[in-house]
């Protein structure tokens, strides 16, 4: 009996010594959290409260010997954040970061002013969807930048108005009627798909609803069916089909779409670039 007990007691001793040694060896907060974080950012402000997408967007997280974390990002339209000796905690399975620190910002083409700003984030155990949100009270009525990881829904980084002009071509027409100061809109939806919408002082109101958007070789792709609302000479209006399809590159810097009406004029195609009319034209 004696031997029976001795040997539970020295078990005992040794799970003990075990446990502390996990505890000792236990990683720290801030070393868990350390690393870099893919991903896009949502930019919202007074001037534009519906947001501003960025994507490829990273922010980097360093761990400190004081068991803080400095983090660092940069945008290329709001300048440089420094984030220095954040705290971070253990809640509820996941991990809370919160901080203070500066952000060195251009605005409308000025010299460089340095910004508070306050950070808070959330990394969860795994790292699969961490999220950040940097504040700068003082920029543009209020700034939140939020950060979340993975790709920026296209719909999201297409939405905006475009500018430029249209060249129409039908069978009365083959060799195109061109039109400046033209505007086509591009909605976001939540469900991930867009409206456009366009309006021609010559051909009406045009409207593509939920329209689809993917992500190809750096550009968007946008392909939908709708309907124009049109009144050919000087008759009632009438409604009738249209489909789109257009390209948008990453940066937004020469958009193009093309709206078809098959039922109009032997086939009405409208062709949208961004710019100026061709001088020859």
């Amino acid at each position: 009996m004696r031997i029976k007990n001795l040997l539970t007691m020295m078990f005992v001793l040794c799970a003990c010594a075990a446990c502390n040694d996990d505890k000792n060896e236990e990683t720290p907060l801030n070393q868990v959290v350390a690393g870099k974080y893919d991903g896009y950012t949502k930019a919202v402000a007074q001037y534009f409260p519906a947001g501003q997408y960025a994507d490829k967007q990273s922010i980097t997280l360093t761990a400190n010997e004081d068991g803080t974390v400095n983090v660092t990002y940069t945008s290329d339209s709001f300048g440089e954040f420094t984030i220095n000796n954040a705290i971070v905690k253990s809640e509820s399975n996941a991990y809370t970061l919160s901080g203070e620190g500066e952000t060195v910002m251009a605005m409308a083409g000025k010299d460089p002013k340095t910004y508070d700003c306050t950070l808070k984030g959330t990394i969860d155990a795994a790292k699969a969807a961490p999220s950040f949100e940097i504040s700068v009270p003082a920029v543009m009525g209020g700034l939140t930048i939020t950060f979340t990881q993975g790709e920026a829904p296209a719909a999201a980084m297409v939405a905006g108005s475009y500018a430029g002009y249209t060249k129409a071509v039908a069978q009365y027409f083959p060799n195109g009627e061109y039109a400046a100061d033209q505007t086509i809109k591009v909605t976001a939806n939540e469900d991930g798909t867009v409206n456009v919408t366009y309006t021609s002082d010559s051909f009406g109101e045009f409207t593509i609803n939920n329209a689809i958007v993917k992500s190809e070789s750096n550009a968007y792709t946008l392909s939908g069916e709708g309907e124009t609302v049109m009144a050919m000479a000087g008759k009632d209006p009438k409604t009738y089909d249209c489909t789109l399809k257009g390209t948008i590159d990453a940066a937004k810097a020469a958009p193009s779409f093309e709206i078809s009406v098959p039922a109009v004029m032997g086939g009405l195609t409208i062709t949208f670039a961004k710019g100026d009319v061709p001088a020859n034209k």
